[in-house]
């Protein structure tokens, strides 16, 4: 894989490894640099993230399909359920649940946000988003992101990229009792677990599940399911 070179000494490949694989090259990477990076590595992006056994959209898919059917018996909703799938990039998983619900008789709405308005271009090719917004998840989203049923951040908290901070952002989309589903690396969670989780308990949100499956190649993370209680 060889994605291409920002200007500079910016590599869009020291961004995979570091935000796939752990090392810290970008971790004091501008948020102008990384958007350089993504801005031209929106063209070769999913399939370099595919070519390298990216398995988390499948499993966050499956995710979001099992919340989606116990809030409809729950709470017995009908209406289109609100989802924003933060740093969708360029909208891979919006793909999968967009295919996915043509089979149910379950609706959504679908709000697509990212930093790099080149990778929700691509995004918006796919016409699988009801609505793309330009937004950095280190900093409070738009108030079009809140009050969603269902909040998805997957390969967002990664070291050099979005730490426990950013967690808060993700966690105030949800309206009461709804649900966050997001991924940390397994790596990640050993040296920072006790920051997301007060991250979690400062939102005033509680984990309802927790495992440890696939993230890509040999490579795992926890998949956090996170219920707002407020």
């Amino acid at each position: 894989m060889h994605p291409p070179s920002a200007e500079g000494h910016v590599n869009a490949t020291d961004v995979f490894v570091s935000c796939s694989f752990g090392k810290q090259a970008v971790t004091k990477m501008s948020t102008k640099d990384k958007q350089k990076v993504y801005a031209q590595w929106s063209e070769t992006y999913e399939q370099d993230v595919l070519d390298n056994d990216y398995v988390a959209w499948p499993i966050c898919a499956e995710k979001i399909f099992a919340v989606m059917s116990n809030m409809a018996s729950e709470e017995n909703i009908s209406r289109p359920f609100k989802l924003v799938d933060v740093g969708c990039g360029t909208g891979y998983l919006g793909t999968l649940v967009s295919d996915r619900l043509k089979s149910t008789d379950i609706s959504a709405f679908l709000v697509g946000v990212d930093f790099s308005s080149e990778m929700l271009e691509k995004a918006r090719n796919k016409k699988c988003y009801d609505k793309l917004i330009v937004a950095d998840i280190n900093h409070p989203l738009p108030t079009e992101a809140r009050a969603m049923d269902i909040a998805v951040a997957m390969g967002v908290f990664v070291e050099g990229h979005c730490d426990a901070s950013a967690l808060p952002n993700v966690l105030a989309c949800l309206r009461k009792n709804g649900i966050a589903l997001i991924t940390i690396r397994s790596t990640t969670i050993v040296k920072f677990e006790q920051e997301y989780l007060q991250a979690v308990a400062d939102s005033k949100c509680e984990i309802v599940q927790r495992d440890e499956q696939m993230y890509f190649g040999p490579a795992k993370a926890e998949y956090w399911t996170v219920r707002k209680t407020v």
